[in-house]
């Protein structure tokens, strides 16, 4: 009996062992994971600025040539 016992507590432990090597594990994936994320939007926030940036040197250009087009006239040939 004593020697089922002593079976058990140990296969109990076993199992726990198993059981929290099993969580760090899966706790280092999810960080890993998360860092991956957070370096994916800080991308997407970077390309965001840039592209905002880009949008705005865009509309300032074609605010200044309608404004050119208009100011300026143009001969018109007959």
């Amino acid at each position: 009996m004593e020697i089922i016992n002593s079976f058990a507590e140990n296969g109990f432990s076993v199992v726990l062992l198993v059981g929290l090597l099993w969580l760090l594990f899966r706790v280092r994936q999810l960080e890993t994971r998360l860092e991956q994320l957070s370096s994916q939007q800080t991308n997407l926030v970077n390309a965001k600025v840039s592209l905002d940036a880009e949008l705005t040197a865009m509309k300032a250009d074609i605010s200044w040539l309608s404004e050119d087009c208009f100011k300026t006239p143009r001969p018109v040939k007959l």
